[in-house]
């Protein structure tokens, strides 16, 4: 354990408002709010299954590491000043509560008011970087100095006004015992000093989520009791041009001062529909709005769940990466070989800087680079000190262990208050985490499963002690409230200590189970596992032949298996060049009239960009021919080998061992038997062979990307429907 205290005196508590006020470039601090971003989701009172009121954080950004903090209550002196580098200085207040943070902000404070926040950045233009107070300090000062959410949205927006706001728009999160708001806030631009901002409730029974873009839209201008917003935030926007009254349309905040782009809508507007989903099925919410199409109605600000949310669902929201729809980040080629949910950034790309088209990653709740995450409980009918809870976890909030953190605690956890982001160790919560859940990257499909049943045991059992230990906390509170609050700084400070230490030993397990691409076995072997199915079936579709083994009894070149012989019925097709069947007209590489005879060619190749045929260069040996039966027919075609069509022109069967003079290089002899198995595999699909040059080129040549090896000068392939077999069209019998 670690007494982690910071004491009334002067000099600690300023030291302490300082690191919040240069920590708050690193929390959600990217520009728009998407390239370093945060989740929170809002459970009102009558929405939980125990009357709790709920809130939940996702500090999302790359290179931030993660601590516990504890502001101690504190009295100060009249005149106490607090120094805020680079800025100034503001009052301090006579007394000041007990705040539970973790790296530069607060997040609950002794009467169980818990506060959390994405950044929404909004319009550009309005940030003022001369403002005074940054957005962590702000929270933190508002837990510090007030009791209710309603109190906190009046003393932060006091203290915004006196000092000046030099943050981005922020959607801050405010719980109490009793209600769940929503303050909205964004600067006047440079040399204004104020701020303007709307803040709304949660009804009673819904829930709400806000992920980085703004979200309340429009707002009762005559209702206090659920509403409650700065008395410039019309006029100013009015003079700035952002809303015309003229208009007839109603004020809407968000699309006056947050405008939703495509990008926003993508990465920030899919988060609020995901959780939507998943609380409320039965309200089946299209999809299209974070999709970007034109005309697509929003999604509402706040919900009713299809069934109360207990803890344990709250922070199962929070684990989300889109399973179960069609933007599932576990699977498609983008998921890799072990359906690993994870994009690495940038989040946004491009093939070329100079391609006008660009993509995004989907970006859900749970992403790699959280630094830590909560879920805070705050309920009414308990002791305040055993009300309020900060279930808090470090690193991906898929993979992380929450454990209890109860809001009057005097000491905290020894691992989760060490270290830095500047070197691995192994006594640092954070890291430990972070090499787990980085490790697992390697066969994330293997070892997820290991991970996620040692959470899940974990926080099963916190769950199941939490009443139990509540229950005596509440007997101590009145009769030794010293002891409750020794026994609940005991009691937490333990289960975080169990965490990390069990963490340590995943590490060590994970490390020796999953070594070399293998996995051992409970006996100590190490089998093969290879890869899943659905991987192998992409590795061959965009390279069929290179690593296909011959079947035994073939020549050494023979790449392509065998399939079961289907025998087609004998061909009759008369010599004569004028009744050989026309070919359709479609252009290269398929014939190009219809009134052209079969001898119309198919092409070498279907040409690259450059104009270069595409050939095969690496040289193996010819292929033997194969055999033939007495009839004079191949075993699946027709046999019109040395045909002649007219004086000057030849048909050779593309099987023949001595056709080698027809091309312009040594040729591979892969592609026939390909040509043959496609041809098989399509016979059997569809019963029948391709019936035109065209169906021939599309399914057999294009569909099985077959590269036919380039012809020399007078030859060309061509297809003959009626003898189902594709030749070599020689149109000079002495090509060479």
């Amino acid at each position: 354990m670690m007494k982690h205290e910071i004491s009334g005196v002067l000099a600690a508590q300023s030291n302490r408002l300082k690191t919040a006020a240069l920590l708050a470039v690193l929390i959600c601090g990217a520009i728009g709010g998407v390239l370093s971003a945060c989740t929170n989701v809002l459970v009102s009172k009558g929405a939980s299954t125990d009357g709790a009121v709920l809130i939940t954080y996702t500090a999302d950004s790359a290179g931030f590491y993660a601590t516990l903090e504890l502001y101690s209550a504190a009295d100060h002196a009249p005149g106490t000043m607090i120094d805020i580098p680079g800025k100034g200085s503001i009052p301090q207040v006579p007394h000041t509560y007990q705040v539970l943070g973790s790296s530069g902000q607060g997040i609950m404070n002794e009467f169980q008011l818990a506060m959390a926040e994405t950044t929404f950045g909004g319009r550009g233009e309005l940030h003022n970087e001369d403002g005074t107070i940054m957005y962590p300090l702000l929270m933190t000062l508002g837990l510090q100095r007030t009791k209710t959410a309603r109190e906190a949205i009046l003393v932060m927006a006091q203290l915004v006004e006196e000092h000046g706001y030099g943050d981005e728009g922020e959607s801050i999160s405010i719980a109490d015992k009793n209600e769940a708001w929503v303050l909205e806030i964004i600067g006047m631009g440079k040399d204004r000093k104020g701020a303007v901002w709307v803040a709304q409730r949660v009804p009673d029974g819904e829930i709400s989520c806000h992920a980085n873009q703004a979200r309340i839209g429009t707002f009762p201008l005559d209702d206090p009791a659920n509403c409650l917003y700065s008395a410039n935030v019309i006029d100013f926007a009015v003079e700035k041009g952002y809303y015309d009254p003229a208009s007839g349309k109603p004020f809407h905040f968000a699309d006056a001062y947050a405008p939703a782009d495509a990008k926003s809508k993508r990465v920030c507007e899919a988060r609020v529909w995901s959780v939507y989903r998943r609380a409320a099925p039965s309200l089946n919410l299209s999809v299209d709005y974070h999709r970007g199409v034109a005309g697509a109605e929003s999604y509402p600000w706040s919900i009713r769940p299809d069934r109360k949310l207990s803890t344990a669902d709250v922070m199962a929201l929070m684990r989300d990466h889109f399973e179960g729809t069609e933007f599932d980040m576990t699977q498609g080629i983008d998921a890799g070989e072990y359906g690993m949910p994870r994009r690495w950034r940038p989040l946004y790309w491009k093939l070329d800087e100079n391609d006008e088209r660009e993509y995004s990653w989907e970006r859900p709740i749970s992403t790699q680079q959280t630094a830590f995450s909560f879920v805070t409980q705050s309920r009414g009918g308990l002791p305040d000190p055993v009300g309020g809870v900060v279930w808090y976890g470090v690193d991906d909030s898929y993979l992380t262990c929450y454990f209890p953190l109860y809001c009057t605690i005097d000491e905290l956890p020894r691992s989760f208050v060490t270290g830095s982001i500047e070197r691995f160790s192994q006594d640092s919560a954070w890291w430990v985490f972070n090499l787990v859940s980085n490790y697992a990257n390697l066969k994330y499909s293997h070892m997820m499963p290991e991970i996620r049943a040692v959470q899940q045991e974990m926080e099963s059992t916190f769950f199941a002690l939490q009443p139990a230990v509540e229950r005596a906390a509440a007997e101590l509170h009145s009769t030794a409230p010293d002891a409750m609050r020794a026994y609940l700084t005991d009691y937490s400070v333990m289960q975080a200590e169990k965490v990390a230490k069990r963490w340590q030993e995943l590490a060590v397990h994970l490390i020796t189970k999953y070594n070399d691409g293998y996995v051992r076995d409970d006996e100590g072997k190490y089998p093969n596992v290879g890869y899943p199915r659905a991987w192998l079936e992409r590795v061959l579709k965009e390279r069929p032949t290179q690593f296909l083994l011959p079947n035994e009894g073939q020549t050494k070149d023979a790449t392509v298996p065998q399939q079961p012989k289907q025998p087609l019925p004998p061909v009759t097709i008369t010599t004569t060049p004028d009744r050989l069947p026309p070919q359709p007209a479609t252009g290269l590489p398929r014939t190009q009239s219809q009134e052209q005879p079969v001898g119309q060619p198919v092409s070498a190749v279907p040409q690259p960009a450059t104009g270069v045929p595409r050939t095969q260069t690496d040289g193996q040996p010819a292929m033997q021919q194969p055999p033939r039966p007495e009839t004079g027919e191949s075993d699946d075609f027709a046999d019109f080998s040395g045909f002649s069509l007219a004086d000057n022109q030849l048909l050779v069967d593309f099987r023949a061992s001595d056709v080698s003079q027809y091309f312009r290089h040594e040729e591979i002899n892969v592609w026939r038997n390909q040509v043959m198995a496609a041809m098989r595999k399509f016979q059997l699909a569809n019963q029948r062979p391709p019936i035109s040059q065209d169906e021939f080129v599309d399914k057999i040549i294009d569909a099985n990307g077959i590269i036919l090896p380039e012809l020399v000068d007078g030859c060309e392939y061509v297809y003959l429907p009626e003898a189902r077999q594709m030749m070599i069209l020689v149109t000079k019998p002495d090509a060479k």
